[in-house]
């Protein structure tokens, strides 16, 4: 459960970065549609990767049962769900990674002083 409280936190450390520099590429006026697209995206594509994840689980479960000699038993249930979770989790490790080569390539944008004042 702390590693659970853990992640979350971590989440949100890296979350609001993230949104802040990718909002400092729009010119001020448009700060409110950015954000608004930005809190769309992020719920559209945590639905997808919910179903994605939960997709390869069920795959990787029917995969093992299939090739089972006992797919009723307890522990073979057990096991075909350890073998779904393993695919989750590599598929999940492979888009980490990428957002890791891909945070290489971000660049910090200058924000003009003035122009901050203009809107405020």
């Amino acid at each position: 459960m702390a590693l659970h409280i853990g992640l979350m936190v971590w989440v949100g450390m890296i979350w609001m970065p993230a949104q802040t520099n990718g909002l400092n590429q729009l010119p001020p006026e448009l700060y409110p549609h950015g954000t608004a697209v930005m809190n769309t995206l992020q719920q559209v594509i945590g639905a997808i990767g919910t179903a994605v994840a939960n997709s390869l689980l069920t795959g990787g479960m029917e995969r093992y049962l299939h090739g089972s000699s006992s797919s009723t038993k307890q522990t073979e249930i057990a096991n075909a769900m350890t073998s779904g979770s393993q695919n989750v989790f590599l598929f999940t490790m492979i888009i980490a990674l990428i957002g890791l080569g891909m945070a290489f390539f971000i660049r910090r944008v200058v924000v003009n002083g003035e122009t901050m004042k203009s809107i405020h």
